[in-house]
């Protein structure tokens, strides 16, 4: 039980850390394109 609930968390934290990422690399290209 406990470690189904450690590894929802894990993925819960790897799905936020992709999506930190992305947006990441998507205001990166946004503010290289405004400046370019």
């Amino acid at each position: 039980m406990i470690q189904k609930i450690v590894q929802f968390i894990q993925g819960l934290l790897k799905t936020f850390q992709i999506i930190r990422n992305y947006t990441f690399l998507v205001m990166m290209q946004s503010n290289f394109f405004q400046t370019g």
